[in-house]
């Protein structure tokens, strides 16, 4: 990864006192700041853009691969091979934690794989050639 962790955590100091000093509320909007700034999650072509960047073109793979995956389902295949933690995938996602176990779920199932398993390996093997 091309130090996204790096450029997340530059981000958060960034925001650090104004966020020590809100509310649960505007923590989480700042939060949403953060990841938005980092991943540019708002612009389609930029998000991806960055993300064929730091994952070997993972998106472009996988859309050339399964043609009805989802701009949604896409930034949840590059959150999970980010290794973001399953908290900060709902959060980004905003989707509880259930919601996103459904939501992943289903997803394994329109792209044809019987287990979380071989999904995730399926990303993996993308990624790394």
């Amino acid at each position: 990864m091309l130090n996204l962790a790096d450029e997340l955590k530059h981000t958060k100091e960034k925001y650090a006192l104004e966020r020590a000093k809100s509310s649960f509320e505007q923590r989480q909007k700042i939060d949403r700041i953060v990841f938005d700034e980092v991943l540019h999650l708002q612009d389609e072509k930029a998000f991806i853009t960055k993300m064929n960047h730091i994952l070997n073109a993972l998106p472009d793979k996988l859309k050339e691969k399964f043609p009805e995956i989802t701009y949604k389902e896409i930034v949840f295949c590059c959150l999970l091979m980010l290794k973001l933690s399953s908290n900060e995938i709902a959060f980004i996602l905003e989707y509880k934690q259930t919601s996103l176990y459904k939501f992943k779920q289903r997803l394994i199932k329109k792209l044809g794989f019987a287990t979380s398993k071989e999904f995730e390996q399926m990303l993996y093997n993308k990624m790394n050639t």
